[in-house]
């Protein structure tokens, strides 16, 4: 029998009329659908009957082997029914059969149930069915909260149905998975694409549903509430032991995600652990290659990483620096775009200068070691025209930071008014209220060349309190999107989804914490306390998006999926640069904390002289 429940997502109180049927009558259900199907035997209605389960007014069912979907049944009625859960335990249990007949044929009953201790159950309870008007169906993806309803389509006596779990499994939007429910009632894609008018005046009707989800990770990790397919985050949990097991994690997520042929291609690139593949191409793209060299190189370099990550850190983002100097078939050069060579310039400025110069692949990416040889960023930048026509407005800010970076870590870097004029001009050119689109590399460029006084500080602290002003807090959303909690969100209207993008302003925003320049005071007191509220804040809607082990119930190879940072929370998308970016986030955050702590140790030392 599964282990007790972690956490309620739903209290008893949020049942309401249209709501799921409450926690605790959830979780016997569950435990009753888990004992039939670890004895692979579901009793026959007559027997359940006697068994006293609810009616419900819908249920998913769905079994993993392995991580593998091996069988998923689903049903929904207007009206509460008395046997659907037995009937849709009994189908997926069937499916499930089915599934091994085909793999084993003859042996298909003895390998079922040796299966049957390993096999997951994910169990979805839905409460009454809304009716939507026609309006409502044609805005459900910006009405409805994306991985929290299920959506009906009706005609006449017959019913489709879309369960939040599947529609956040694949990616769909509410839209479309009207269409896909349109279509399968009537085996015409074209009716799919109709108006929500059209649909209704040829009779057909649309409903909203909510459920209640409780899922089993693994096999011997229990059963779990869970909420848009993850548990929700407190805000508590977010301390710095658990930041710093945060960034081992990603750390080693990273470090899996090297090529693993023979090719030099590097690093994989976006994983889909829905389906437990890595989408086409599955190649990284230069950009996103040295975005995570450089990331890991920070790692490595922290104090407070684990020893033996770092290590295998700074081991792999050098080979991925070695690999970048060979293009395989079908790669892209990456020094032939003055932004993507940014990025690697980035990267190697992490390493010793030695290091560099005893390597020919390393010397290679930076121009060879023969006198007078180009170096990448020349004609980047030049005094009297600006940025290089390649480079586009919204890349300035990286280029800025490269030329800095060049210029601390290479003897024949850009010359320091170069660097000066270049990181000014980008200021200058951009909108006050479009500064945030440059982050993070055109706040660390002014922090890093800036001297005791940053000509900019006023600007980017302006820029500081632009983001914080459009952090979504508990106030601002209904109950049922407390897990947005921490997000960022710069666009106006109706629909208010953070997303990942919010770790790009976060990753300078963490730096600027530890500034003395930028922020004043110390963990007890002055500006840093409320900076370091903010910023808690938001890194637990980054810890929200990262896969934890609740997560992995619906992932087909947890262990690769595990610490890897989403795009959204109803978006299961892993970029290799998102993870990367939200590791710097980390290790900068950390950084500023120890440099608050020393602060106030400092203030009460000064406090205790006479």
């Amino acid at each position: 029998m599964p282990a007790p429940a972690q956490e309620l997502i739903l209290t008893p109180e949020a049942a309401q009329a249209d709501g799921p049927p409450a926690p605790r009558v959830a979780m016997d259900v569950y435990e009753r659908v888990h004992a039939w199907i670890r004895a692979w035997d579901v009793p026959g209605a007559d027997q359940e009957a006697r068994g006293g389960l609810p009616g419900v007014h819908g249920v998913q069912i769905e079994l993993r082997l392995d991580g593998a979907v091996i069988g998923r049944a689903s049903r929904v009625d207007l009206e509460p029914h008395p046997d659907a859960i037995r009937a849709a335990a009994s189908a997926a249990l069937r499916k499930a059969e089915a599934h091994f007949r085909r793999e084993h044929d003859a042996f298909a009953q003895v390998r079922a149930r040796e299966a049957a201790e390993r096999v997951t159950v994910s169990l979805e309870l839905s409460g009454p069915l809304v009716p939507m008007t026609s309006d409502e169906a044609a805005d459900a993806t910006l009405t409805l909260s994306p991985g929290l309803y299920g959506l009906v389509a009706a005609r006449g006596a017959r019913l489709a149905q879309a369960f939040p779990s599947t529609m956040l499994a694949r990616g769909a939007t509410a839209k479309a998975a009207l269409g896909a429910l349109v279509t399968e009632l009537t085996d015409d894609g074209g009716v799919g694409i109709a108006s929500a008018d059209q649909l209704a005046e040829q009779g057909f009707r649309f409903y909203r549903f909510q459920t209640v989800h409780i899922a089993e990770p693994a096999p011997d990790l229990g059963a779990v509430f869970v909420h848009r397919g993850a548990r929700i985050v407190r805000d508590d949990e977010i301390n710095a032991r658990a930041l710093r097991r945060f960034a081992d994690g990603l750390a080693a997520h990273l470090l899996q995600r090297r090529w693993p042929g023979v090719e030099r291609y590097g690093l994989l690139g976006t994983y889909n652990p829905v389906a437990g593949r890595y989408d086409d191409p599955r190649i990284a793209n230069p950009f996103e290659q040295a975005v995570v060299a450089d990331a890991l190189l920070r790692y490595a370099a922290w104090e407070g990483a684990d020893p033996a990550l770092a290590d295998q850190a700074g081991r792999f983002a050098t080979d991925l620096l070695r690999a970048l100097s060979v293009v395989e078939r079908g790669e892209f050069a990456p020094m032939a775009h003055p932004v993507t060579a940014a990025a690697v310039v980035i990267a190697l400025s992490r390493l010793e200068a030695g290091e560099i110069a005893e390597d020919p692949e390393l010397g290679a990416l930076l121009g060879g070691d023969e006198p007078g040889a180009a170096r990448p960023w020349a004609g980047w930048f030049t005094a009297g025209a600006g940025f290089a026509p390649q480079i586009p407005p919204p890349a300035s800010g990286l280029v800025a930071y490269a030329l800095a970076r060049a210029r601390a870590a290479f003897a024949d870097g850009p010359p320091a008014a170069l660097v000066e004029a270049a990181i000014r001009e980008v200021f200058r050119t951009t909108d006050p209220g479009m500064l945030v689109g440059q982050m993070p590399y055109l706040g660390w460029a002014e922090a890093e060349a800036g001297a005791d006084r940053l000509d900019a500080g006023p600007a980017l602290r302006q820029m500081r309190e632009l983001v914080w002003a459009h952090q979504l807090r508990a106030a601002d959303l209904d109950e049922q999107d407390r897990d947005f909690v921490g997000g960022i969100v710069f666009t106006a209207g109706q629909a208010r989804l953070p997303t990942v993008q919010a770790v790009r302003p976060l990753a300078f925003l963490a730096t600027m914490l530890g500034d003395a320049r930028l922020t004043s005071g110390s963990l007890v007191g002055g500006e840093a306390v409320a900076e370091v509220d903010h910023l808690v804040r938001s890194l637990r809607f980054l810890r929200q998006l990262a896969c934890g082990l609740e997560t992995t119930y619906m992932y087909r190879n947890p262990d690769r999926a595990l610490w890897g940072v989403r795009l959204a929370p109803w978006d299961q998308a892993m970029p290799p640069d998102v993870s990367a970016l939200t590791l710097v986030t980390l290790v900068e955050t950390l950084a500023s904390l120890d440099e608050l702590a020393a602060r106030t140790r400092l203030d009460a030392g000064a406090e205790d002289r006479p």
